[in-house]
């Protein structure tokens, strides 16, 4: 599944992807303008899908050897194409009837590369983080996937009465002798399939990865985990219901992707989920003590101050304020003792080489020390210290 191009060529076919995935998008947006179908929900559409050029760019550029990226560019480009032609069958067909040909015919057509972008995230999934599959078998799984997704596509195109984007205009190649075929069963059961499919590729890869795979693999599935808890969280901490921030759920995984595949700061991610561990449970347990505190306050003080009174907001706030550090340490040590046992015990131990060599002054001592500590921290298969003598003043 890799081009065969030379450097340039590489280059070469990454940036004209890239444009004409834009100029497909410009070109949808014009008539979309024409047409007066601008919608919020087409908009939140084509920005998610179109999210996947600069990163897949970025990857074909820097790792033109990662099939991810040219899929990521080619999910964009499919995405890109499939609105200019609905766009352009909306112009023919609905808002100016007759001014353009073949509309009828774009409008059938457009479902394809439609349908062809979620083909290709889900190949783009079963195949992160190296760009290959994980065997000859998982290839050929990969292949008769995408040809059963294509045969699907054509089989929905041709089974329905009416087009799927416009409902009250007739297909023009319905095939009324295909309504017996269970298609929407079949679509459901293939689409969990890949779901499955997907989850135990991760996990497998999880297992017989190399470190490097691994540490990949974090990022890929911490931008999975934590984007949908953005939505949620901003609505939380504004107060009120944000448009726009679900975004953020897709774009999270996606710079995941770019960050894993490209290695840049690639063993950053175990600090990240420690801290993000670490300061989701204090989030939590803050939250849980500040409206504890009002709620038991108030209950306290309304025979005193009345109703509506501020005190307990105000204790209550400085009481958190006053237990944020202690417990953020506590909370910290909790996670590291929980799940980052080993480099918790290493942190432990080299904290306390430090004191040693501060006070030490025979160096036999402090050498057998310093071996002690590599062979704990690191497990290295073998050891060995050297130590340059001074050099003797003529």
């Amino acid at each position: 599944m890799r081009l065969a191009l030379d450097r340039r060529q590489q280059l070469l076919l990454a940036w004209s992807m890239a444009a004409a995935s834009v100029g497909l998008l410009v070109l949808a947006g014009l008539l979309m303008l024409a047409n007066n179908s601008v919608t919020f929900d087409t908009g939140i559409y084509l920005f998610i899908f179109n999210a996947f050029m600069p990163v897949g760019l970025l990857i074909a550029v820097y790792r033109p050897e990662n099939t991810i990226g040219w899929l990521f560019l080619a999910i964009a480009l499919s995405t890109d194409l499939a609105w200019a032609m609905i766009e352009y069958a909306r112009m023919a067909l609905i808002t100016s009837p007759g001014s353009l040909t073949g509309g009828l015919w774009v409008a059938w057509l457009s479902y394809f590369p439609q349908t062809a972008g979620w083909i290709l995230m889900f190949t783009s999934l079963l195949l992160f983080p190296t760009g290959r599959p994980l065997s000859r078998g998982w290839g050929i799984f990969i292949w008769a996937n995408i040809v059963y997704f294509e045969l699907a596509t054509l089989l929905g195109a041709l089974k329905t009465p009416a087009l799927f984007i416009f409902p009250d205009i007739p297909n023009p190649a319905y095939v009324e002798g295909l309504q017996g075929v269970p298609f929407e069963l079949v679509e459901d059961i293939s689409g969990f399939a890949n779901i499955g499919a997907v989850a135990l590729t991760g996990v497998l890869r999880f297992r017989r990865g190399n470190p490097v795979e691994k540490q990949q693999l974090k990022w890929f599935m911490f931008g999975a985990l934590i984007g949908p808890f953005i939505e949620p969280t901003a609505q939380f901490v504004l107060g009120v219901p944000v448009e726009g921030w679900g975004l953020l759920a897709m774009l999270v995984p996606l710079a995941a992707v770019a960050v894993a595949i490209l290695r840049y700061r690639l063993y950053d991610i175990d600090i990240i989920i420690r801290r993000t561990l670490a300061y989701a449970v204090l989030t939590a347990m803050l939250a849980l003590t500040y409206w504890g505190g009002v709620i038991v306050l108030q209950a306290l003080l309304r025979p005193i101050t009345g109703e509506g009174n501020d005190l307990a907001v105000v204790a209550t706030t400085l009481l958190v304020a006053a237990v944020f550090l202690p417990l953020r340490t506590r909370v910290q040590a909790f996670i590291d003792r929980r799940f980052y046992r080993r480099k918790y015990d290493a942190a432990r131990t080299l904290a306390a080489f430090s004191e040693t060599a501060r006070d030490e002054v025979d160096l036999d001592r402090l050498a057998g020390r310093l071996l002690e500590v590599v062979e704990e921290t690191m497990q290295p298969a073998h050891v060995s210290l050297w130590l340059a003598r001074p050099e003797r003043k003529a």
